[in-house]
């Protein structure tokens, strides 16, 4: 790598821990005023050290060390590499294994995670009463929807934004998702549900879905958000939305 000796490797690593003696540490020191590739390779060796130090690594099992033990390659021009180097290649393998693995995990959990129509099946299944609905702290800045017989009663994280989930009688139920990047809409069991979407000028997308509901009031609960949405809804919008509300058919679930 740098046409060092096994010496000069063990040389460095020993300086760099603090553990070279007084005389053959102002020798090295001395050398490494004069050959570039020597300071190189004592540059590599603290960046490593560094970098382990920054993730923390977590103790591994023998049997995991000795696993991984084997799979560590010695430098080209060292055939018999020192033992200090060896303790640095298990380390990083160690972490490597363990940084795949995390993120491997991380892959998974968001491949597997509830998509907006999805988690929206979910909610409407849960027993969520308009009775149990969230308080005013815990609601933060989602819309009233009292004018449409809806109450907030549950709010979820999803990639991207982040959802509330409204309840009603006759087992109306509404999921309004908000967030700077739209999720695509998932594949649901059964029929799919009522949708509607649109974007601000801030950047947010918005995302409605309801099952079963009155077309008529969907649209007018959509309107409104969106108005409310844009700081345009004022008291015509909520007035049409309650109308509405008021005549539509049951939920049908």
């Amino acid at each position: 790598m740098h046409g060092l000796s096994d010496k000069d490797w063990e040389a460095l690593s020993a300086y760099h821990d603090g553990e070279l003696p007084a005389p053959a540490r102002a020798a090295l020191e001395a050398r490494l005023a004069q050959e570039p590739a020597l300071a190189r390779a004592l540059a590599e060796i603290a960046g490593l050290s560094d970098g382990l130090r920054r993730l923390h690594p977590v103790p591994q099992p023998a049997a995991v060390a000795e696993a991984l033990t084997p799979a560590i390659a010695p430098p080209a021009n060292l055939p018999h590499p020192p033992a200090r180097l060896l303790r640095f290649g298990a380390t990083a393998t160690a972490l490597a294994a363990c940084l795949a693995l995390a993120i491997g995990l991380a892959s998974l959990l968001h491949d597997t995670a509830p998509g907006p129509r999805a988690l929206h099946q979910e909610l409407s299944t849960l027993e969520l009463s308009p009775e149990a609905q969230l308080t005013p702290a815990a609601l933060g800045d989602w819309p009233d929807l009292g004018a449409a017989r809806l109450a907030p009663v549950a709010q979820r994280d999803l990639p991207g934004g982040t959802m509330a989930h409204y309840s009603g009688l006759n087992g109306c139920r509404l999921s309004y998702f908000r967030g700077p990047n739209l999720p695509a809409l998932d594949r649901t069991d059964g029929t799919p549900p009522q949708s509607a979407t649109w974007q601000t000028a801030d950047g947010l997308h918005h995302l409605i879905l309801a099952s079963g509901m009155d077309a008529a009031r969907f649209d007018a609960i959509a309107a409104y958000l969106e108005h409310l949405s844009r700081g345009e809804a004022g008291g015509s919008q909520r007035s049409a939305l309650s109308d509405k509300t008021k005549t539509a058919t049951p939920c049908l679930g």
